[in-house]
């Protein structure tokens, strides 16, 4: 009995916890999407790092222009991001795991020590960009425009790129495996050192 009790008192404290969590992500959202605007209506670029912090796990943005924020090691798990432009986004040591980053704009951001895994990259559009020692293991990036990429030490294992087209992309010494390319487009690319099976 006394073990039944303390099993429904952690229940009880982490169901309070989630709930808690899931208000902050609200609240943190719509406060990131305002300063956001305002910002760029004065024709700044936003600091969200400094205004709020590293921590937007779960947040939620649509139709923004984060271009030239600094996400440089921010986490963003679980985060959603639909037809946010992150053009010269710096995301590096970014934490971006099972976060849908789709219709998006990342031309120009470098991806260097990204943890992106389960992640939803599709409709987006990713070119003059460095992915380097990165984890995008069971990600989507379907029906995305990619172009002239620089991939070198990065695990794309299980990874969906259904649809997508690729030109101009450079992949060393990278994981592949069990990786779906059904119906893509490959042109000029080389991929080299790389695992597919």
């Amino acid at each position: 009995m006394r073990n039944f009790s303390l099993i429904i008192a952690t229940f009880l404290v982490l169901i309070s916890c989630s709930k808690k969590d899931e208000k902050i992500s609200d609240k943190l959202s719509k406060e990131v999407s305002s300063y956001v605007e305002a910002q760029n209506k004065a024709g700044k670029t936003p600091n969200i790092k400094e205004k709020f912090g590293e921590d937007l796990h779960g947040l939620i943005l649509t139709d923004k222009n984060l271009s030239n924020v600094d996400l440089s090691g921010v986490n963003l798990t679980g985060a959603k991001l639909s037809k946010v432009n992150l053009e010269k986004a710096n995301i590096k040591w970014a934490n971006l795991a099972g976060s849908s980053i789709t219709d998006c704009n990342l031309n120009n951001v470098d991806f260097e020590h990204v943890i992106a895994n389960n992640s939803n990259f599709d409709s987006s559009t990713i070119s003059n960009a460095m992915i380097k020692d990165s984890n995008f293991k069971y990600s989507s990036f379907k029906d995305s425009m990619l172009n002239n990429l620089n991939i070198s030490r990065t695990f794309f294992d299980e990874t969906i790129f259904d649809n997508s087209e690729i030109q101009r992309a450079q992949i060393k010494s990278s994981s592949l495996k069990s990786t779906s390319f059904s119906k893509a487009s490959i042109t000029d690319s080389i991929i080299s050192d790389s695992i597919f099976y």
